[in-house]
């Protein structure tokens, strides 16, 4: 008997088979790295770092070209404090998304705490250039500038970071900017929209006490170290500046 045609069926079966396996498969690999994802996002709320960094290279062991999973991976690195391989996620995402503003922003911060300025501010500039409302972006630039003694580059970031994102934090340091610029009047006027924002807001308290201690407003400055005080007893500087202005007789 001839077993030639019957070997043939076996073979046919054996490739339907194979097909099928692989078609219902690989949806199910899909669905793990989703799993792994949705666990890893899970475990970052619950600032579970090394677990979810493990849930996260295990996604990307079944997905190893998903930018979004990259740059979770990153993040949730960052945030663990281990800038380095946060930087390496960060790149990996930009080589699969070099479009992608936050991922340029978030390599950004990540050389700026790696003490790289001029890396950070090569992606941050990129990051503003692709997304001009991005707050974060142009209020990090401001630091750097501000800590490069340049404050006329820091104004302006941080004039552009208020029109999207208004907060005390970034009235504050407009305040320092327009401070080391010499603007006494505009630096106080941003150190009280901070306070507005934030009335127990102490370093506010005490710069404006400083700006108008400059400005020679004494009466001024000794309310504004009083507050500060006594929303921050254990300060240093504001129980100094308090005591100076005290001595100077600024409360007569």
């Amino acid at each position: 008997m001839n077993q030639f045609p019957q070997f043939l069926v076996w073979c046919r079966l054996m490739v339907v088979l194979l097909v099928l396996g692989f078609m219902f498969s690989a949806p199910s690999l899909a669905q793990t790295a989703e799993s792994y994802r949705q666990q890893a996002l899970e475990l970052s709320h619950a600032k579970s770092w090394d677990q979810a960094i493990t849930s996260y290279r295990k996604a990307l062991e079944l997905e190893p070209n998903d930018p979004d999973t990259h740059y979770n991976l990153a993040l949730t690195l960052k945030y663990k404090g281990d800038a380095k391989q946060a930087a390496e996620e960060f790149e990996a995402t930009l080589l699969l998304k070099p479009k992608w503003a936050d991922a340029h922003y978030g390599l950004g911060a990540t050389w700026y705490d790696l003490n790289d300025a001029a890396a950070a501010l090569k992606e941050l500039r990129t990051a503003v250039g692709l997304d001009p409302d991005n707050a974060g972006a142009h209020r990090l630039l401001a630091r750097i500038y501000l800590q490069q003694n340049d404050p006329s580059a820091a104004e302006r970031e941080l004039q552009r970071a208020l029109q999207s994102k208004p907060s005390a934090e970034m009235h504050f340091e407009l305040g320092l900017a327009e401070g080391q610029l010499g603007n006494l009047a505009s630096a106080a006027a941003e150190f009280r929209r901070a306070l507005r924002l934030n009335p127990r807001y102490a370093s506010a308290h005490s710069l404006l006490g400083v700006t108008l201690r400059r400005q020679g407003d004494h009466p001024g400055a000794l309310a504004q170290f009083r507050e500060a005080v006594e929303i921050d007893p254990k300060d240093p500087e504001a129980q100094c500046n308090f005591g100076m202005e005290l001595k100077a007789g600024g409360n007569t």
